[in-house]
């Protein structure tokens, strides 16, 4: 999983630049294409598009922090600790949900069990 690009929407805004923007786009030789795709292709590759249409026209957005003490390299590490954060923090439901799995898989075998001893002791 990738970080979000976070472009410069504002500049759509001016004339000009949204012009240029529609043209970018409706001058993708790649939507011929996509008739042929599938749906989920489809997706993926209008977000391509999009994504690469937008970072050449529109440009990522600046930082608008207060923090101007802080350098690009720091931030970059702040970006990398959140999507460490944000995986361990994932980490616990994954856990959670192979417990209750195995659970109702030991329960159901022990159903199973007690049925077919009380069917067979008859």
């Amino acid at each position: 999983m990738g970080t979000w690009k976070k472009f410069n929407t504002e500049k759509l805004n001016h004339g000009e630049i949204r012009k240029k923007f529609e043209e970018e786009l409706k001058e993708s030789p790649e939507q011929e294409k996509m008739q042929e795709l599938d749906p989920t292709k489809q997706w993926t590759k209008i977000k391509e598009i999009m994504s690469s249409k937008c970072e050449n026209v529109l440009g990522l957005r600046q930082r608008t922090d207060a923090r101007d003490w802080i350098m690009e390299e720091t931030w970059n590490k702040i970006d990398r600790h959140k999507i460490t954060k944000q995986k361990i923090n994932k980490s616990p439901k994954c856990v959670k949900r192979c417990a209750r799995r195995d659970k109702r898989a030991w329960a159901d075998k022990l159903a199973l069990k007690k049925t077919l001893q009380h069917h067979f002791s008859k």
